[in-house]
């Protein structure tokens, strides 16, 4: 791929994209579990705060970067 015209500024991109994903994913979980704890709340409950939006879930995925990546993730 790096050798392609443009391969090594898409090799790049790709492996930043690498590094983001795991921020992504535990930036999205720790949401979830906060909404989840606020709508156990009593109020959030009896006054049925919460509206009909469906119970938020978690996202769960490998977050280990590919080999062919995992050095230019770091370098």
């Amino acid at each position: 791929m790096r050798e392609a015209p443009g391969g090594d500024e898409a090799a790049t991109e790709l492996a930043a994209a690498v590094r983001r994903v795991p921020m992504a994913r535990r930036f999205h979980n720790d949401s979830v579990r906060a909404a989840r704890a606020l709508r156990r709340h009593r109020k959030v409950r009896w006054f049925r705060l919460a509206g009909h939006a469906p119970f938020p879930l978690a996202f769960e995925m490998d977050d280990e970067p590919p080999v062919a990546l995992a050095d230019r993730a770091t370098g």
